[in-house]
């Protein structure tokens, strides 16, 4: 069992089609069919029902996506922790009509320049 196989389980239990889940993840329908079938192997249940085109979550399936959200949320944890990246970060991107772009969003800009997130 991989992380990348968990993520993708997570994709396709999500959203309960595999096209869509391929989309999500900018794959191939294949390997996301092929990481599904390596997860179900390493499990040995099956983690989905599927019916014709339709695809429903077993019971090991919604055990597994229980224990799949604890694990991506300790993945993101750990991400923020170890990179030290604890406060916000990012692009603000602002559209307003001019006159308020001359006017009002100067001040409103340098007070969250003070006490915004660090980019």
């Amino acid at each position: 069992m991989e992380l990348r196989e968990i993520k993708t389980f997570k994709a396709v239990a999500t959203l309960l089609n595999f096209n869509r889940a391929a989309e999500a993840l900018h794959c191939v329908q294949s390997t996301v069919s092929a990481q599904i079938k390596a997860l179900e192997e390493d499990f040995g249940v099956p983690l989905f029902d599927r019916l014709g085109k339709r695809v429903f979550l077993t019971e090991a399936g919604q055990l597994l996506l229980r224990y799949a959200e604890k694990m991506l949320a300790l993945e993101d944890e750990i991400l923020v922790q170890v990179s030290g990246k604890e406060e916000p970060c990012g692009l603000l991107s602002v559209r307003a009509p001019q006159t308020i772009g001359t006017y009002y969003l100067p001040g409103v800009i340098e007070v969250f320049n003070w006490s915004g997130p660090r980019i």
